[in-house]
């Protein structure tokens, strides 16, 4: 059985998105399920997209809370006027 996990991590970041709090990217996309072969920097045309659309906006950074991030800065996103 195939997953559409392209579908759902657009659903969990308009949800998030809704929500009216700041979040992360990978936030959002922690819950995802992607096939080990799979490289999860595939979502980033998807967050272009969404802001593309308005269906979220940039709105300041953070440092990452994922350890193999080491720390690195990561944007945070919030509800876009689409929405």
């Amino acid at each position: 059985m195939s997953v559409n996990y392209m579908a759902q991590a657009e659903a969990i970041i308009r949800s998030m998105a809704t929500r009216g709090k700041t979040f992360a990217i990978e936030d959002a996309l922690s819950p995802v399920v992607t096939p080990e072969h799979v490289d999860r920097r595939c979502f980033g045309p998807l967050v272009s997209r969404l802001k593309r659309d308005g269906v979220i906006e940039p709105c300041g950074y953070r440092e990452s809370v994922n350890s193999s991030h080491h720390s690195g800065i990561k944007r945070l996103w919030r509800k876009g006027g689409a929405l």
